[in-house]
């Protein structure tokens, strides 16, 4: 939108979790600051204020600079057969 160009702000972004494990960007969108603010307590403060509520539970906000989310993957190793399951 070029009438508002010059108007820029800054937003949380986050990375939201599914109960199936698969995850999606987020962007937290009930608060966001001028551009020129370096001060984010008050955008972390509306931040925590809205999970304490329960809101966006399987979400992790950030407002540090834009950063990679590392995951670590989950290493699977076979396991002795008890004989235990219908399947054994």
């Amino acid at each position: 939108i070029t009438a508002a160009s010059n108007h820029l702000v800054k937003a949380a972004v986050g990375v939201r979790t599914t109960d199936e494990g698969k995850q999606y960007q987020a962007v937290f969108t009930r608060k966001f600051v001028k551009n020129a603010v370096t001060d984010y307590s008050k955008l972390d403060a509306a931040i925590t204020d809205f999970q304490n509520n329960g809101g966006a539970a399987n979400t992790v906000f950030s407002t540090k600079d834009l950063h990679e989310n590392v995951v670590e993957s989950t290493s699977y190793s076979e396991t002795e057969d008890s004989g235990d399951t219908p399947w054994g």
